[in-house]
């Protein structure tokens, strides 16, 4: 039998922890979503890599299909050195999909600052599937994200 719930949220990561909002699989979910949070504003892409599967696929703006968690490596360790940073997650929704899948959609706020200490903030829409592993640790498997458009 599979099982539907959908929560809405509207709450800043950095305000409050996500996983204080949730139960059960959802409070996993954003435990696990705060861990990603906090290794992209440490700068530690190989832990960013570690929030996904070994065969999980990114959709992200300039990029191909990104697979594999190397290859995610790779793309956010880009993102990284181009000086992406003080990354927040407004959670919009949280889909629980009986008890190995949860799908958040979000919207992602991140800073980027250039070689000048000029600094742009740009805003994406993202969805992420989230799959629990035969080691009982939830990561991403599907991700895709874009430009949220202004006003």
């Amino acid at each position: 039998m599979t099982i539907w719930r959908t929560f809405g949220l509207s709450l800043a990561a950095g305000a409050m922890p996500l996983a204080a909002a949730f139960g059960g699989p959802a409070e996993d979910v954003a435990a696990a979503s705060d861990a990603f949070l906090q290794a992209f504003n440490s700068g530690d892409a190989a832990a960013v890599a570690q929030s996904f599967t070994e065969d999980a696929i990114s959709l992200s703006p300039g990029w191909k299909v990104v697979e594999g968690r190397a290859e995610i490596e790779k793309m956010y360790t880009a993102f990284l050195k181009a000086g992406f940073g003080d990354l927040t997650r407004k959670v919009d929704s949280v889909t629980v999909v009986g008890d190995s899948i949860v799908i958040q959609v979000v919207r992602d706020y991140a800073t980027r600052t250039d070689g000048h200490g000029a600094k742009t903030n740009h805003a994406y829409k993202v969805l992420t599937v989230w799959r629990r592993g035969d080691d009982g640790v939830w990561r991403v498997y599907r991700d895709s994200f874009n430009d949220l458009p202004q006003g």
